[in-house]
């Protein structure tokens, strides 16, 4: 897939039948979110602020950045492998190169982790900076990846990962990584502790 600019990227936001707006993020089950939400037209981000400023919500579903950075390199070299394979190996300069999975060398999640870094992507951009403008967060309601039971029992999308996140990570990487995604885990921390336990009422 090839990398987006950043004002293109912003504009993963949606109308709700409600009058109010929800932002999501790619690898955050944007797929269920936006089919539970019932978007009634996409939005960009300063449209979304212009709904915040005017007292709607602005609701934010937030995964675990650790998590979600499993998700992306699991989804990369396996579901989409043959897209991400191409980018690679026409490009070197962007570092280790990735291979299908019948070959017999499969990237690291600390090499794919290097990858990433050096090429802005929606799927992997930090969820606290994209969803921010000039003023700060856009969204004022936030919900943690766990409210996805109360949506639908079966993810839209399967994972094809083994185990847990915490899986993938060495000690050493894991608290690289906590240092790295500091800000999209304090947010997500923060939907964590600010949730009922209930579905969101807007859905």
């Amino acid at each position: 897939m090839p990398a987006i600019t950043e004002r293109q990227a912003k504009t993963q936001y949606g109308l709700m039948p409600s009058g109010h707006v929800i932002g999501w993020s790619l690898k955050c089950a944007s797929t269920l979110i936006v089919k539970s939400a019932r978007i009634i037209r996409r939005l960009g981000i300063y449209e979304a602020r212009e709904a915040a400023d005017e007292g709607k919500d602005v609701l934010l579903v937030v995964r675990h950045p650790l998590d979600r950075l499993v998700s992306n390199y699991v989804f990369w070299r396996t579901t989409n492998a043959a897209a991400v394979h191409g980018l690679f190996y026409n490009h070197p300069e962007n570092g280790p190169q990735i291979v299908l999975p019948d070959d017999k060398k499969l990237i690291s999640i600390e090499e794919w982790y290097e990858f990433q870094e050096r090429k802005y992507n929606a799927h992997w951009a930090d969820q606290a900076e994209y969803h921010s403008d000039a003023k700060g967060l856009v969204p004022n309601v936030l919900y943690p990846w766990e409210v996805l039971g109360t949506l639908q029992t079966i993810p839209v999308n399967a994972s094809p990962r083994e185990g847990t996140w915490e899986d993938y990570f060495t000690p050493e990487f894991r608290e690289k990584m906590e240092e790295r995604y500091a800000d999209d885990l304090a947010l997500y921390e923060r939907a964590l502790s600010e949730w009922s336990g209930d579905r969101p009422k807007y859905f």
